[in-house]
């Protein structure tokens, strides 16, 4: 992080890691536990290293949301399919 922007990279950073814990898909006693910790960093590094965490934590479930729609489409897809080869097939 920036040295003369540290305290506002440090509450940018605050709030990014605030956004990526409200938006995981995560029990809220996690939720809690995080937002508990983020107020007891005082090291920048520590910091980034947790936003790191968090970020990709949050692209990973993002990710897994997204391939879990696709495998669903193609699965309503196969299904329509199926349907309608069988019509043509009776």
């Amino acid at each position: 992080m920036n040295q003369k922007n540290n305290n506002l990279d440090v509450e940018q950073t605050v709030k990014i890691i605030s956004f990526f814990i409200q938006n995981l898909d995560v029990e809220d006693e996690i939720k809690a536990f995080f937002f508990d910790y983020i107020q007891k960093i005082e090291d920048p590094e520590e910091m980034q290293n947790f936003f790191d965490f968090l970020e990709n934590t949050y692209v990973n479930q993002e990710m897994v949301k997204k391939e879990k729609d696709y495998i669903q489409k193609i699965e309503e897809i196969d299904s329509q399919t199926i349907k309608e080869l069988n019509k043509i097939l009776k």
